[in-house]
């Protein structure tokens, strides 16, 4: 009996290599191909096409639409949702992923008359509660990829690859068809010449011998006849590719019969089978091999910072308008594919379009007056003390925050001393509001140098500022300051970092370290990944490293995506959070939880630069800020 098997094409005409001028090209090679494939050897595939890409294709290639309407009523291709544009959803507010999927729903409606049921989950970077989202535009099933759930979560055996199941969101569940990066791989590298076709089928017998559903391939169509530049490592064009992939797909076909992807979903659902994909190590799923890091899209290319702080900034002021294009404008800037392998000149463009509309906040022009009534010298501290708060800094590290007391109770955002910790590879000083930089050319700076010229202000009655200018290392200047409000219990960090090179590596700031005890008293972080509902982390037993270094070419292997700006902490003791100012910079959040012998080791990072293949020298890639408060009652 034949397998029941199944190919996603994915359309984006967005792709950040591809110059304007090149898109017809790629229709008239690509999409056009398609659609002669799939009538001439009469094969169904699934074709995932972004609202953006198809109202271009309208535009330049309108014939395009009327052959893929022929194809869909014979019933040889099914529509599968992707969105208005391709974004990296975990890292964006719950409100734009909303606005994207409607407006690609209303699209596809617009152009085609069809209303997919099926979604592909852009760039297969997955958070638990996007689930839920899908679930509320009306999707009634996610494709994601088996390869990253199935290596990051103990609790989802081999045998759920073998048909479709479901997977459960924060409140709602949905089908879930899964996505295979070896066997699409395979299928490329076999298309390209780089491996032999018998070697290729024997290979996919043997790889699926226990499913009841194959996925042949999920992923993008501009690579066949045509080469979007990314990599130097493409491999020429050396044959009609569209021809292999017709023999390739003939030699399937006698032990596979392709299907749409709702018929495999309706012929091999396991709903005995339900899972959550992610877990509290690995709140975000993102595709592929290890080199496809949450940074990529977060702190990478040309400045991912930059142009998220700028895209926030527009977002704060259309998000009360209902002006389609404003929206449109918005998400095409948000697509991933402006964060990594972006040409020149699309960057320069989408930077000049979104900077006539919105301009980065510079530093409060406050009336400050010096005042230092509150705070006191002790040795290498700086004490303020105000009515029942306490603060502590420590200006022989770069007036970072040593503690905090309110009510002679000591708050659990501190610098974990030396010697605190048992294990030896905790045996150092772990601060809290340091700067460290670090790439192979300039090894590691930080600002943990003794200050003395420090300033104390007076803001109003109840908000007191103390700030110093450092000079770091090569020539990097910061200028930290940390402002304390007596009535509201908030502190404040600010930071603006100066560098005059471009540092090919990862810049981060800020730093904050909990106390040893809070993770161990049933600690839990909770923080949105690009939907309404918080994502729960828990602490306690959870061996957390999203911020080491991956490689000597890659800085960072995960995140978080913290898309309201909001991170909460809760234990047996306390409950407090902190705020991101997001118009001020749009940091990429890390977690470092490690176990030691009598507590916990916990850290997180907001970094404003990561290394990987993706990141290019910008003029913008010379000023770096960064501004969190932390709510120090609830």
């Amino acid at each position: 009996m034949n397998k029941i098997c199944y190919k996603i094409y994915h359309v984006n005409l967005a792709f950040s290599a591809i110059p304007e001028e090149k898109l017809g090209e790629v229709i008239d090679k690509c999409y056009f191909s398609l659609l002669d494939f799939v009538e001439k050897t009469n094969t169904k595939i699934g074709l995932e096409i972004s609202g953006y890409s198809l109202e271009i294709i309208q535009e330049l290639r309108p014939t395009w639409i009327e052959k893929f309407k022929e194809l869909y009523k014979k019933g040889l291709i099914e529509l599968v949702g992707s969105g208005y544009m391709q974004i990296i959803a975990p890292l964006v507010p719950y409100k734009v992923n909303l606005k994207n999927q409607k407006i690609g729903l209303d699209i596809y409606i617009n152009i085609l008359g069809i209303t997919p049921k099926i979604a592909f989950i852009n760039e297969q970077t997955f958070s638990k509660s996007l689930v839920d989202l899908y679930y509320e535009v009306g999707y009634e099933a996610l494709i994601m990829e088996w390869n990253n759930a199935y290596s990051l979560n103990n609790k989802i055996k081999k045998d759920f690859a073998y048909s479709p199941i479901i997977v459960k969101g924060i409140k709602k569940e949905l089908s879930i068809l899964w996505s295979d990066s070896i066997l699409f791989q395979k299928f490329q590298r076999t298309v390209h010449g780089e491996r032999d076709l018998d070697f290729y089928i024997n290979f996919v017998k043997q790889y699926t011998k226990k499913h009841k559903a194959i996925s042949i391939y999920s992923s993008d169509l501009e690579i066949f006849n045509f080469r979007p530049g990314r990599f130097e490592t493409e491999e020429l064009i050396k044959n009609d590719e569209w021809e292999i992939v017709a023999n390739i797909v003939e030699k399937l076909k006698q032990f596979c019969k392709f299907e749409l992807p709702s018929k495999v979903l309706e012929m091999n659902l396991d709903k005995n089978k339900k899972v959550s994909l992610t877990t509290s190590l690995n709140p975000i799923i993102v595709k592929k091999q290890e080199k496809y890091s949450l940074s990529r899209w977060a702190a990478c290319g040309r400045g991912a910072n930059y142009i998220n702080t700028l895209c926030y900034k527009y977002f704060k002021k259309i998000k009360n308008i209902d002006d389609l294009s404003q929206w449109k404008f918005l998400l095409k800037y948000w697509g991933s594919d402006y964060r990594t392998h972006i040409t020149e000149d699309k960057w320069n463009k989408a930077i000049s379009d979104l900077e006539k509309l919105t301009n980065l906040k510079s530093n409060d022009n406050l009336l400050l007056k010096k005042q230092d009534k509150y705070f006191s010298e002790n040795g290498h501290h700086i004490i303020f003390e105000k009515n029942n708060l306490k603060i502590i800094f420590d200006k022989k590290k770069g007036l970072t925050l040593d503690s905090i007391f309110v009510d002679n109770k000591k708050f659990p955002v501190c610098t974990v001393k030396h010697g605190e910790l048992d294990l030896i590879k905790h045996g150092a000083d772990f601060f809290t509001g340091t700067t460290i930089i670090e790439s192979s050319q300039t090894k590691k700076i930080s600002d943990l140098i003794e200050v003395e010229d420090i300033n104390f202000y007076e803001i109003d009655k109840n908000k007191f500022k103390i700030e110093v200018s450092i000079q770091m290392q090569q020539g990097i200047k910061e200028l930290k300051s940390w402002i304390i409000d007596t009535k509201k219990y908030t502190l404040e960090f600010d930071l603006v970092l100066n560098c005059h090179f471009f540092i090919r590596g990862s810049i981060r700031i800020g730093i904050l370290t909990l106390d040893k005890t809070f993770a161990l008293n049933n600690g839990i972080i909770e923080i949105k990944n690009g939907n309404r509902f918080y994502e729960k982390i828990n602490l306690k037993n959870s061996e957390i490293n999203q911020h080491i270094t991956k490689s000597l070419t890659q800085s960072s292997i995960s995140g978080l995506g913290c898309s309201n700006g909001v991170i909460k902490f809760k234990n047996d003791k306390f409950s407090f959070k902190i705020k991101i100012d997001r118009e001020i910079s749009y940091p990429f959040v890390m977690l470092q939880n490690n176990k030691d012998k009598f507590g916990y080791l916990t850290r997180i990072y907001f970094s404003l630069q990561e290394l990987d293949d993706t990141l290019k020298d910008s003029q913008r890639n010379s000023k770096y800020n960064l501004k969190y408060t932390i709510n120090l009652k609830g």
